[in-house]
């Protein structure tokens, strides 16, 4: 995780309103292993407040997600 001022200057973007679909910079995209578990998850839809549900291999297939442990 970046700080806000970091992100925004690397991204164009601001903290809380980037969405994995979309990006205007090439990004690596990662989830935490545990969305595997779910038939849907939330992600950004790209502004504030505004989240899109998806099944997680909509994030492998569109925009070659990695799943990673974040959490333990």
């Amino acid at each position: 995780m970046l700080k806000p001022e970091i992100f925004e200057e690397l991204t164009g973007y601001t903290h809380g309103g980037c969405s994995p679909f979309g990006l205007r910079t090439k990004l690596p995209i990662y989830v935490d292993q545990a969305a595997q578990n779910w038939e849907t998850i939330y992600v950004s839809g790209g502004k504030v407040g505004y989240l899109v549900e998806v099944k997680p291999e909509v994030l492998e297939n569109l925009v070659s997600a990695q799943y990673a442990e974040f959490t333990k």
